[in-house]
């Protein structure tokens, strides 16, 4: 099938034309930054980042290593399917605990995790981290583990003062006026790439986008109202530092 048929089939030829009427100078492809189609640009399948990102994550690894810090990545690049199976595992265990609304479900998941397509983890620029010294858990990413006293404080510390320096950012900080995902001392984003990708997404119309019919919870995040909020607190809900300039 070629490009403009697969377009239309997800319904996206008219916004994707819309768009080819603006001078864009940074043009990714609408199928990368939803996850569906996997960038050829990642670098490898253990650390699945842009070269771009992956260059400044190396030399940031490097320099904790220096100081005996070990960042160890435990998520980076996910596409859009994985994401999918992430949302369907915990939608499920959610519906079998009784009389719960689908919309209490969803607002109950987009807590911490994203609706496939528009996670940041499908553009290649972020990434999880936890201490690779030998601190294993049945659950890494626990915000207990990240406190000063916790297995993974000292490297928290360091990315805190650190990370920006090579381009990352934390996405969900601690910030009460910050809405959207909930405090995530783990994830990191490569601002250089990552703001442009943001631009780009925020302006998809999830909402009407076929790809979505088979996934549970679609009745509600397929509403144009919910969308436009979903967009607005979690997507925009982030870090200042890594929102693009008006």
């Amino acid at each position: 099938m070629n490009r403009k048929n697969f377009l239309i089939n997800l319904g996206l030829f008219t916004y994707a034309s819309f768009l080819s009427t603006y001078s864009w100078s940074f043009t990714p492809e609408y199928d990368e930054i939803m996850g569906i189609c996997r960038p050829d640009t990642l670098c490898t399948d253990e650390i699945k980042l842009r070269h771009e990102a992956y260059d400044a994550f190396y030399e940031m690894y490097h320099s904790a290593l220096r100081q005996g810090i070990y960042i160890h990545i435990s998520s980076s690049y996910r596409s859009f399917y994985a994401q999918q199976k992430i949302w369907e595992k915990k939608y499920k265990q959610l519906a079998t605990k009784g009389n719960v609304s689908t919309e209490d479900i969803v607002s109950n998941i987009v807590q911490y995790t994203a609706i496939p397509g528009t996670s940041r983890h499908h553009w290649g620029t972020d990434f999880d981290a936890v201490d690779g010294m030998g601190y294993l858990h049945e659950n890494p990413l626990d915000t207990l583990h990240y406190k000063s006293s916790g297995d993974y404080g000292y490297l928290y510390h360091w990315l805190t003062e650190n990370a920006h320096k090579y381009g990352y950012h934390q996405v969900y900080t601690l910030d009460n006026k910050r809405q959207g995902f909930k405090f995530e001392p783990w994830h990191y984003s490569y601002k250089p790439l990552a703001v442009k990708y943001l631009r780009y997404m925020s302006q998809i119309p999830f909402h009407t986008l076929d790809i979505y019919k088979t996934i549970p919870g679609s009745e509600v995040f397929m509403n144009e109202n919910f969308m436009k909020k979903y967009i607005q607190s979690h997507m925009m809900g982030i870090n200042s530092q890594l929102m693009y300039d008006e």
